[in-house]
């Protein structure tokens, strides 16, 4: 099976490519790669300053090892060349007290805008039960 990976192309217009494939992030990391196939998928992205913040899932959505990661690049970098992009070696949001595989999340604002929040899928167990939780989150820049 083939892994899952994250990929960015130029569009001229919504449909047309303008630009070569070029990859951002594969699975290289331990908590990544402890499944098969290894994955990176589900990408959303929360614009933070100067800074893109592009959280992804990783490992296997039916494992209690799903987890967030992160990747981040400057808004006035050159987004279509892969070393302008900085992928933290760690996940960001993992199983833990009583959170199992969270991944596949959403950004929203607070109702007052003050706060982000996130919104990701939970499971118990391997996906035995499922919850999709929202939680004020606090990015350092």
């Amino acid at each position: 099976m083939s892994n899952k990976t994250f990929i960015l192309q130029e569009c001229l217009i919504p449909l047309t490519i303008n630009s070569e494939r070029k990859m951002i992030s594969t699975p290289v990391y331990d908590w990544e790669t402890n499944t098969d196939p290894q994955v990176n998928e589900g990408p959303e992205v929360l614009v933070k300053g100067d800074t893109i913040n592009l959280v992804y899932s990783a490992s296997g959505s039916w494992t209690d090892s799903y987890s967030l990661g992160l990747i981040t690049a400057c808004v006035s970098g050159n987004l279509m060349d892969p070393s302008s992009w900085t992928k933290k070696d760690t996940p960001v949001f993992q199983s833990a007290n009583g959170v199992y595989g969270p991944g596949h999340c959403s950004f929203v604002k607070s109702p007052d805008g003050s706060e982000d929040w996130i919104i990701y899928h939970k499971a118990f167990g391997c996906w035995v039960e499922q919850e999709c939780p929202c939680t004020a989150i606090h990015l350092e820049r």
